[in-house]
Protein backbone atom coordinates (compact mmCIF):
# COMPACT_ATOMS: atom_id res chain seq x y z
CA UNK A 1 0.00 0.00 0.00
CA UNK A 2 1.21 3.58 -0.96
CA UNK A 3 1.68 5.93 1.78
CA UNK A 4 -0.60 8.41 0.38
CA UNK A 5 -3.43 5.40 -0.23
CA UNK A 6 -2.62 4.44 3.72
CA UNK A 7 -3.52 8.27 4.81
CA UNK A 8 -6.34 7.87 3.20
CA UNK A 9 -7.62 5.21 4.05
CA UNK A 10 -6.86 5.46 8.23
CA UNK A 11 -8.55 9.06 7.77
CA UNK A 12 -11.64 7.07 6.35
CA UNK A 13 -11.55 4.17 8.18
CA UNK A 14 -14.71 4.71 10.37
CA UNK A 15 -16.34 3.40 6.79
CA UNK A 16 -15.64 -0.45 7.75
CA UNK A 17 -18.23 0.38 10.14
CA UNK A 18 -20.82 1.19 7.17
CA UNK A 19 -20.55 -1.70 5.21
CA UNK A 20 -20.69 -4.13 8.45
CA UNK A 21 -24.06 -2.90 8.98
CA UNK A 22 -25.13 -3.59 5.22
CA UNK A 23 -24.14 -7.09 5.00
CA UNK A 24 -26.64 -7.53 8.10
CA UNK A 25 -29.52 -5.15 6.90
CA UNK A 26 -32.47 -7.56 6.75
CA UNK A 27 -35.17 -7.49 4.20
CA UNK A 28 -37.90 -7.22 7.30
CA UNK A 29 -36.60 -3.70 8.52
CA UNK A 30 -36.52 -1.89 5.54
CA UNK A 31 -40.10 -0.16 6.48
CA UNK A 32 -38.67 0.70 10.05
CA UNK A 33 -39.40 4.33 10.97
CA UNK A 34 -42.50 4.61 9.03
CA UNK A 35 -45.60 5.53 10.91
CA UNK A 36 -48.33 2.69 9.93
CA UNK A 37 -50.89 4.52 8.70
CA UNK A 38 -48.55 5.04 5.68
CA UNK A 39 -47.33 1.40 5.84
CA UNK A 40 -51.26 0.66 5.58
CA UNK A 41 -51.87 3.25 2.34
CA UNK A 42 -49.21 2.52 0.26
CA UNK A 43 -47.39 -0.86 1.02
CA UNK A 44 -48.27 -3.81 -1.23
CA UNK A 45 -46.73 -7.07 -0.85
CA UNK A 46 -45.78 -7.50 -4.57
CA UNK A 47 -44.37 -4.22 -5.13
CA UNK A 48 -40.57 -4.24 -5.85
CA UNK A 49 -39.93 -1.87 -3.21
CA UNK A 50 -38.41 -4.31 -1.19
CA UNK A 51 -35.64 -5.65 -4.02
CA UNK A 52 -35.03 -1.84 -5.55
CA UNK A 53 -35.01 0.04 -1.83
CA UNK A 54 -32.70 -2.56 -0.34
CA UNK A 55 -30.10 -1.85 -2.73
CA UNK A 56 -28.99 1.34 -1.25
CA UNK A 57 -29.62 0.35 2.22
CA UNK A 58 -32.98 2.72 1.98
CA UNK A 59 -36.50 1.77 2.06
CA UNK A 60 -39.84 2.79 -0.15
CA UNK A 61 -41.70 3.57 3.02
CA UNK A 62 -39.10 5.79 4.26
CA UNK A 63 -38.31 7.72 1.14
CA UNK A 64 -42.06 8.35 0.86
CA UNK A 65 -42.03 10.03 4.76
CA UNK A 66 -39.66 12.05 3.39
CA UNK A 67 -41.05 13.44 0.38
CA UNK A 68 -44.40 13.99 2.79
CA UNK A 69 -42.18 16.00 5.17
CA UNK A 70 -40.28 17.83 2.02
CA UNK A 71 -43.70 19.04 0.64
CA UNK A 72 -45.33 19.71 3.81
CA UNK A 73 -42.50 21.97 4.75
CA UNK A 74 -41.90 23.83 1.25
CA UNK A 75 -45.14 23.66 -0.66
CA UNK A 76 -47.37 23.89 3.09
CA UNK A 77 -49.02 26.85 1.53
CA UNK A 78 -48.95 25.99 -2.65
CA UNK A 79 -52.09 24.66 -3.80
CA UNK A 80 -51.97 22.49 -6.37
CA UNK A 81 -55.70 22.11 -7.39
CA UNK A 82 -55.80 21.40 -10.98
CA UNK A 83 -52.67 22.46 -12.05
CA UNK A 84 -50.16 20.54 -14.03
CA UNK A 85 -46.89 19.66 -12.55
CA UNK A 86 -43.80 18.11 -14.01
CA UNK A 87 -41.15 16.88 -11.53
CA UNK A 88 -37.50 16.45 -12.85
CA UNK A 89 -35.84 13.67 -11.61
CA UNK A 90 -38.70 11.31 -10.57
CA UNK A 91 -36.49 8.40 -9.22
CA UNK A 92 -38.37 5.42 -7.83
CA UNK A 93 -42.00 8.06 -7.98
CA UNK A 94 -42.66 8.80 -4.03
CA UNK A 95 -43.19 12.29 -4.66
CA UNK A 96 -45.61 11.66 -8.05
CA UNK A 97 -47.70 9.09 -5.74
CA UNK A 98 -47.86 11.29 -2.64
CA UNK A 99 -48.89 14.70 -5.50
CA UNK A 100 -50.74 12.16 -7.61
CA UNK A 101 -53.07 11.05 -3.90
CA UNK A 102 -53.29 14.58 -1.53
CA UNK A 103 -52.22 17.44 -3.97
CA UNK A 104 -55.55 17.30 -5.72
CA UNK A 105 -53.33 18.44 -8.89
CA UNK A 106 -54.96 17.97 -12.56
CA UNK A 107 -52.31 15.95 -14.06
CA UNK A 108 -48.60 14.91 -12.94
CA UNK A 109 -45.37 14.29 -15.28
CA UNK A 110 -42.64 12.51 -14.25
CA UNK A 111 -39.72 12.55 -16.03
CA UNK A 112 -36.87 10.17 -15.49
CA UNK A 113 -33.45 9.24 -17.36
CA UNK A 114 -33.30 5.92 -16.09
CA UNK A 115 -35.42 3.05 -17.60
CA UNK A 116 -35.51 0.74 -14.58
CA UNK A 117 -36.79 3.65 -11.76
CA UNK A 118 -39.03 4.57 -14.60
CA UNK A 119 -40.08 0.95 -15.19
CA UNK A 120 -40.17 0.95 -11.43
CA UNK A 121 -42.33 4.20 -10.96
CA UNK A 122 -44.92 3.20 -13.52
CA UNK A 123 -45.82 -0.33 -12.16
CA UNK A 124 -46.09 1.74 -8.92
CA UNK A 125 -48.96 4.22 -10.16
CA UNK A 126 -50.74 1.08 -11.70
CA UNK A 127 -50.54 -0.74 -8.60
CA UNK A 128 -51.84 2.25 -6.87
CA UNK A 129 -54.46 2.90 -9.64
CA UNK A 130 -53.35 6.24 -10.05
CA UNK A 131 -54.49 7.71 -13.07
CA UNK A 132 -53.27 11.31 -12.92
CA UNK A 133 -49.91 10.51 -13.64
CA UNK A 134 -47.56 9.82 -16.30
CA UNK A 135 -43.99 9.04 -16.32
CA UNK A 136 -41.65 9.77 -19.02
CA UNK A 137 -38.56 8.05 -19.63
CA UNK A 138 -36.23 10.36 -21.07
CA UNK A 139 -33.01 13.10 -20.54
CA UNK A 140 -35.26 16.33 -19.43
CA UNK A 141 -33.16 18.37 -21.59
CA UNK A 142 -35.38 17.19 -24.72
CA UNK A 143 -39.22 16.28 -23.90
CA UNK A 144 -41.51 16.99 -27.19
CA UNK A 145 -44.11 14.48 -25.22
CA UNK A 146 -44.81 17.80 -23.28
CA UNK A 147 -46.25 21.62 -25.37
CA UNK A 148 -45.42 24.15 -25.21
CA UNK A 149 -46.38 26.53 -22.06
CA UNK A 150 -48.20 23.69 -20.39
CA UNK A 151 -47.33 23.04 -17.59
CA UNK A 152 -47.86 25.12 -14.18
CA UNK A 153 -44.78 24.25 -11.79
CA UNK A 154 -41.70 22.57 -12.22
CA UNK A 155 -40.43 20.79 -9.19
CA UNK A 156 -36.80 18.74 -8.45
CA UNK A 157 -35.64 16.96 -5.81
CA UNK A 158 -32.28 15.43 -5.28
CA UNK A 159 -31.83 16.29 -8.68
CA UNK A 160 -29.93 18.92 -10.23
CA UNK A 161 -26.66 17.78 -8.91
CA UNK A 162 -26.92 14.69 -11.17
CA UNK A 163 -28.00 16.81 -14.23
CA UNK A 164 -25.10 17.28 -17.17
CA UNK A 165 -26.36 19.62 -19.19
CA UNK A 166 -28.22 21.75 -16.97
CA UNK A 167 -28.71 25.09 -19.47
CA UNK A 168 -30.04 22.67 -21.66
CA UNK A 169 -32.84 21.14 -19.06
CA UNK A 170 -33.65 24.28 -17.58
CA UNK A 171 -34.46 26.10 -21.48
CA UNK A 172 -36.56 23.30 -21.86
CA UNK A 173 -38.27 23.68 -18.44
CA UNK A 174 -38.85 27.68 -19.58
CA UNK A 175 -40.47 26.01 -23.19
CA UNK A 176 -42.92 23.91 -21.28
CA UNK A 177 -43.59 25.96 -18.71
CA UNK A 178 -46.57 28.51 -18.86
CA UNK A 179 -45.88 32.08 -18.23
CA UNK A 180 -45.78 32.80 -14.92
CA UNK A 181 -44.31 29.18 -14.40
CA UNK A 182 -42.07 27.99 -11.51
CA UNK A 183 -39.09 26.29 -11.35
CA UNK A 184 -38.26 24.93 -8.05
CA UNK A 185 -35.41 22.67 -6.94
CA UNK A 186 -33.99 21.90 -3.76
CA UNK A 187 -30.90 19.45 -3.93
CA UNK A 188 -27.83 18.67 -1.95
CA UNK A 189 -24.43 18.13 -1.67
CA UNK A 190 -22.89 20.03 -3.88
CA UNK A 191 -19.81 19.10 -5.25
CA UNK A 192 -17.10 20.90 -3.10
CA UNK A 193 -19.21 20.45 0.36
CA UNK A 194 -17.31 17.97 2.49
CA UNK A 195 -19.69 15.29 1.63
CA UNK A 196 -19.64 16.51 -2.05
CA UNK A 197 -18.89 13.01 -3.53
CA UNK A 198 -22.42 11.30 -2.16
CA UNK A 199 -20.13 9.09 -0.43
CA UNK A 200 -20.45 10.62 3.48
CA UNK A 201 -21.04 7.21 5.04
CA UNK A 202 -19.01 5.06 2.65
CA UNK A 203 -15.87 7.73 2.56
CA UNK A 204 -16.43 9.80 5.86
CA UNK A 205 -13.47 11.86 6.18
CA UNK A 206 -14.76 15.57 4.97
CA UNK A 207 -13.41 16.22 1.74
CA UNK A 208 -11.34 12.90 0.86
CA UNK A 209 -12.54 13.70 -2.90
CA UNK A 210 -10.74 16.76 -3.03
CA UNK A 211 -7.63 16.01 -1.47
CA UNK A 212 -7.28 12.56 -2.71
CA UNK A 213 -7.06 11.18 -6.46
CA UNK A 214 -9.80 9.67 -7.31
CA UNK A 215 -7.67 6.38 -7.96
CA UNK A 216 -6.74 6.15 -4.35
CA UNK A 217 -10.02 7.15 -2.98
CA UNK A 218 -10.91 3.72 -4.73
CA UNK A 219 -8.72 1.94 -3.82
CA UNK A 220 -9.75 3.28 -0.23
CA UNK A 221 -13.36 2.37 -1.19
CA UNK A 222 -11.87 -0.89 -2.21
CA UNK A 223 -10.22 -2.07 0.88
CA UNK A 224 -13.02 -0.67 2.91
CA UNK A 225 -15.69 -2.88 1.81
CA UNK A 226 -13.36 -5.75 0.57
CA UNK A 227 -13.93 -6.08 -2.85
CA UNK A 228 -13.47 -4.14 -6.15
CA UNK A 229 -15.49 -0.91 -6.83
CA UNK A 230 -16.64 -1.95 -10.32
CA UNK A 231 -18.87 1.02 -11.15
CA UNK A 232 -17.32 4.52 -11.45
CA UNK A 233 -16.41 6.55 -8.12
CA UNK A 234 -18.37 9.67 -9.12
CA UNK A 235 -21.15 8.23 -11.39
CA UNK A 236 -24.26 10.16 -12.12
CA UNK A 237 -22.04 13.48 -10.61
CA UNK A 238 -22.10 16.70 -12.89
CA UNK A 239 -19.50 18.15 -9.93
CA UNK A 240 -20.68 21.60 -10.21
CA UNK A 241 -19.97 24.45 -8.11
CA UNK A 242 -22.34 27.16 -6.79
CA UNK A 243 -20.71 29.25 -8.66
CA UNK A 244 -21.68 27.36 -11.57
CA UNK A 245 -25.12 27.40 -10.65
CA UNK A 246 -25.10 30.59 -10.54
CA UNK A 247 -23.37 31.42 -13.82
CA UNK A 248 -25.63 28.62 -15.84
CA UNK A 249 -28.80 30.41 -14.29
CA UNK A 250 -27.99 33.39 -15.45
CA UNK A 251 -27.45 32.61 -18.65
CA UNK A 252 -30.79 31.22 -19.21
CA UNK A 253 -34.11 32.57 -20.29
CA UNK A 254 -36.14 32.90 -16.99
CA UNK A 255 -36.98 36.32 -16.08
CA UNK A 256 -36.07 36.13 -12.26
CA UNK A 257 -34.07 33.39 -10.32
CA UNK A 258 -33.34 32.89 -6.10
CA UNK A 259 -30.82 31.26 -5.07
CA UNK A 260 -30.42 30.46 -1.54
CA UNK A 261 -28.71 27.80 0.90
CA UNK A 262 -30.54 26.18 4.20
CA UNK A 263 -28.74 24.55 6.70
CA UNK A 264 -30.30 23.54 10.90
CA UNK A 265 -26.42 24.03 11.87
CA UNK A 266 -25.94 27.47 13.83
CA UNK A 267 -22.02 27.60 12.34
CA UNK A 268 -22.97 26.47 8.91
CA UNK A 269 -25.57 29.18 8.81
CA UNK A 270 -22.83 31.44 9.51
CA UNK A 271 -20.39 30.17 7.29
CA UNK A 272 -22.59 30.18 4.28
CA UNK A 273 -22.65 33.72 4.16
CA UNK A 274 -18.96 34.02 3.63
CA UNK A 275 -17.77 34.00 -0.19
CA UNK A 276 -15.52 30.83 -1.07
CA UNK A 277 -16.76 29.31 2.02
CA UNK A 278 -20.40 28.84 1.27
CA UNK A 279 -19.04 26.19 -1.87
CA UNK A 280 -17.44 24.06 1.04
CA UNK A 281 -20.10 24.47 3.82
CA UNK A 282 -23.49 24.41 1.48
CA UNK A 283 -26.63 23.04 2.94
CA UNK A 284 -29.13 22.13 0.75
CA UNK A 285 -29.30 24.43 -2.05
CA UNK A 286 -32.81 25.77 -2.92
CA UNK A 287 -33.34 27.19 -6.70
CA UNK A 288 -36.65 29.18 -7.74
CA UNK A 289 -36.75 30.31 -11.11
CA UNK A 290 -39.90 32.52 -12.53
CA UNK A 291 -40.88 32.15 -16.32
Amino acid sequence: MKFIELICYLLNYKGKEFFKKQKHYHLNKISNGCVNFYKTEFWKDDDESSTFYIEKSGSFLNRLKNAINFFNCYFEKEDFTNKIVLEIGTGRGTNILFLSKYSKAKFIYGVEISPRAANFSRKMLKDHKITNAEIICRDMASVPEIKDNSVDLIISIAAFEHIMDLKAVLEESFRILKSGGIVYSSFSPIWRHYYGSHLGKEIPFPWTHLIFSEPTVRKTLERLQGKSQKSLLYEGLNKLTLADYKRIIKSTSFKSYKIYQTSSHPIKKIIKNIPIFNEYFAGSINIVLEK
